[in-house]
């Protein structure tokens, strides 16, 4: 059973959810099936319509709970995550990637809500990843040591720009292995490698000398 469900105390809806976020992990929003759900967990259509309405509800459920688990997840690994600008980027990359392989399933589920995203929720799925994107970047934001940037320069607006771009290059990671398999978890390593060779050329541009 996977740990974002640890302090749901209704047994069955726990089985729903854990079957709900392994349907979707695999087959993302359009190929889920609902009775493959209810199969899996052992529990009646009525149970889920008991406590979700319909698929969709469901699913972005099992999304904002992902969502949670994930920002949590920041929060325990914080002392390990630095207050430098660019170093703090790099760290939390580190630690987002870490969390994706600990929990393969929360990353698949991330490339159907964020990236291939179904027509069918695609103004839920826009909303839901303008609020995650916020609460990234808040996050990023806080416990920040600015001293070192260069003082001509409103730091927000360029730490957005540069947050911004390294969410960029994670996303074109992601679009060019969305088809396999493993969605391109197996190669992470790679693109923390990219993703540091980035920041150290932009560290010259921003910080004081």
């Amino acid at each position: 059973m996977n740990p974002i469900w640890n302090d749901e105390t209704d047994v069955k809806k726990k089985q729903l959810l854990q079957a709900g976020l392994e349907e979707f992990a695999e087959k993302g929003y359009d190929l889920a099936s609902t009775n493959a759900i209810i199969k899996k967990a052992g529990v009646s259509k009525g149970l889920l319509f008991h406590h979700f309405h319909n698929k969709k509800t469901l699913f972005l459920y099992i999304g904002e709970r992902c969502t949670e688990y994930f920002f949590s997840y920041l929060e325990s690994e914080s002392s390990s995550i630095s207050a430098d600008p660019l170093e703090r980027l790099r760290d939390l990359n580190l630690v987002k990637m870490k969390l994706f392989i600990q929990e393969p399933l929360i990353y698949h589920l991330a490339i159907y809500l964020l990236v291939v995203k179904s027509e069918e929720i695609q103004e839920e799925a826009n909303q839901f990843e303008q609020r995650f994107n916020e609460r990234y970047f808040r996050f990023y934001l806080d416990g920040m040591n600015t001293e070192i940037l260069r003082n001509d320069i409103s730091y927000e607006n360029i730490l957005a720009i540069i947050f911004e771009s390294v969410e960029a290059l994670t996303r074109s990671y992601v679009e060019k292995y969305k088809q396999v398999d493993d969605k391109g978890l197996a190669l992470l390593e790679g693109l923390y490698k990219d993703l540091t060779d980035y920041m150290e050329i932009l560290k010259y541009g921003i910080y004081q000398r």
